[in-house]
């Protein structure tokens, strides 16, 4: 993870190199750079801060990526920023919406929510109103010396 660059098309290119996603399937190369960045955030148990840095900054060269200002709940409770990006062609077929839940004042990766909108089908019904179908929170991470020791 330290290794990756801080230049945004870089970065693109090095998690391309480690992250096998099929553009084509994604909708877009926009839509699968989305998708890694947030795999990393969803898989990656430590991030360094400069990495960190540079995924968001990443995050923001991708064409089409929204941020929900509405504050949303994840799944503890805690207010976040749903970040998300429209213009998968899974995503958007099916009616869903992967986001990226951050804290909505240090931008910290609070964890991940998957929503089917309104309008879109689950079990075969139309929905009404958008429905949450998955939630994940992060909540906490340490970085330990020793492996028996807990955050």
């Amino acid at each position: 993870m330290a290794k990756l660059p801080d230049d945004p098309q870089k970065l693109f290119q090095a998690l391309r190199g480690v992250i096998t996603i099929d553009d084509n399937l994604q909708g877009s190369k926009d839509a699968a750079n989305y998708r890694r960045i947030m795999l990393v955030f969803s898989d990656v148990d430590f991030i360094p801060p400069k990495v960190r840095a540079s995924l968001y900054r990443a995050l923001g060269e991708i064409p089409g990526v929204k941020i929900d200002h509405r504050p949303v709940k994840d799944a503890i409770g805690r207010p976040a920023l749903a970040v998300y990006e429209p213009g998968s062609t899974f995503t958007r077929d099916l009616n869903l919406r992967e986001e990226l839940l951050l804290d909505p004042k240090t931008f910290e990766y609070r964890g991940e929510r998957k929503l089917y909108l309104a309008g879109g089908k689950l079990d075969g019904k139309v929905t009404t109103k958008d429905t949450l179908v998955r939630i994940s929170a992060l909540v906490k991470t340490a970085v330990l010396d020793n492996h028996s020791l807990r955050p």
